[in-house]
């Protein structure tokens, strides 16, 4: 069977025919569920992933790929584990895609449906083509392919939780430029603190609504002296 990769280690025979039929079921359904129910009650083992490859040589995308500059020997090759080829072809959806946003910013619409422009169809049977080739044959994903995947579907660079842990450091840097302030007794004030920063009052005030400043100040200065 193409799909059992890694039966489980220090299996009997009974315990294989029934990985191999967990693995047929996942064959099948293709979900979640059962795979996690493989993984469940097998451990150590796996399975491959061989299903967008084999539309590669049912389905006629050439044409398709041709238009947007994607070479089809590339994503044959990048199929077979070639990471030099997963990384041109993720290159050139790269480009495909900027292209693609260059376009829409001048107000067009639809420009996928009217194929002006490279369509997440297109993008994601490639790039599942790539996934699941790097797992089948462990091949280290290159930088393009992860970079394409976090900017397209993942949030990009400042995800919710991203901003969430930058806007955690801001706050702590003003409270410490706020203590610093204090201790050359001064007030420390939102317009002080910012110029300081290099960000807008507006910004400070924004991080500590009411007077929660001077309440993180004071929480600080108490946390060190109990420390000293």
């Amino acid at each position: 069977m193409r799909h059992s990769t890694k039966p489980p280690l220090g299996a009997n025979d009974e315990e294989l025919y029934e990985f191999e039929n967990l693995a047929d079921e996942f064959e099948n359904q293709q979900t979640l569920e059962k795979y996690l129910e493989l993984r469940q009650q097998f451990p150590s083992g796996d399975i491959s992933l061989d299903r967008f490859s084999d539309l590669l040589t049912l389905t006629n995308v050439d044409d398709e790929l041709h238009r947007h500059d994607i070479f089809y020997g590339d994503i044959s090759r990048a199929a077979g584990g070639d990471a030099s080829a997963m990384d041109r072809c993720a290159v050139s959806i790269i480009k495909a895609l900027c292209i693609r946003r260059n376009i829409e910013l001048t107000g067009k619409t639809h420009v996928t449906s009217r194929d002006l422009a490279i369509s997440d169809e297109l993008i994601n049977f490639s790039l599942a083509i790539i996934l699941e080739s790097s797992a089948r044959h462990q091949t280290a994903l290159p930088t393009s392919v992860a970079l394409l995947i976090r900017e397209h579907y993942l949030g990009g660079p400042h995800t919710k939780r991203f901003q969430k842990h930058e806007a955690r450091i801001d706050r702590a840097e003003a409270v410490w430029i706020g203590s610093e302030i204090k201790k050359s007794e001064k007030v420390p004030t939102f317009r002080g603190i910012a110029k300081k920063m290099g960000v807008a009052p507006s910004t400070v005030s924004r991080w500590f609504p009411g007077n929660e400043l001077a309440i993180a100040i004071e929480r600080h200065d108490n946390m060190w002296a109990d420390r000293s």
